[in-house]
């Protein structure tokens, strides 16, 4: 029976030993791929990817913004994100993310969302709405053995020192096969 319908996923890291969404991580000596793959008899239209990120100083004052938050400096090597579908690989970044200016070059000026103190005291978060275009699509078929169609964002640095750092995926689920090609 096919379905559509509206949905968000997290990211996460299909590596880990427990499937885990924070991407704040270390992946300065080994990235860190975080992952939404489609499931099995799925077909998903990816419109959008929104970026959360909490951390202490992120208000926005001269120099923060070419910082990545509380890591205090631009990143190294950064965080790079890809749509892979079937056998092709598509960069949704052109150039790796280093710092929080780096996001501007991806997304409309409006989808920014900082919220200074937004968690806790001294806690800040902002938001950054890339949008897809064309969108992505990503399919799993039941017959199909081969890697699944996905988004996937690779952590290159050490961000351990933020307060937390997700992905969504933001789109709409178009189909669910039963297993039986329908």
């Amino acid at each position: 029976m096919a379905s559509t319908r509206h949905f968000r996923r997290l990211l996460y890291d299909l590596a880990g030993a427990v499937t885990d969404t924070s991407m704040n991580v270390d992946g300065s000596s080994t990235a860190v791929v975080f992952h939404s793959p489609v499931g099995r008899g799925q077909t998903m239209q990816i419109d959008r990817l929104v970026f959360v990120i909490e951390s202490t100083g992120m208000d926005w004052s001269t120099s923060e913004i070419q910082d990545f938050g509380a890591v205090g400096a631009a990143l190294g090597t950064g965080v790079t994100c890809t749509h892979l579908q079937g056998t092709l690989t598509t960069d949704i970044f052109l150039e790796a993310v280093q710092s929080m200016a780096d996001f501007y070059r991806y997304i409309d000026s409006d989808s920014v969302v900082n919220l200074v103190d937004g968690v806790a005291a001294g806690t800040d978060t902002v938001t950054f709405e890339v949008t897809l275009s064309p969108p992505a699509f990503l399919k799993h078929e039941y017959a199909r053995a081969t890697a699944q169609d996905n988004i996937a964002c690779k952590v290159s640095d050490d961000l351990t020192s933020l307060t937390d750092f997700k992905v969504f995926a933001v789109g709409t689920l178009l189909q669910v096969e039963d297993g039986l090609g329908r």
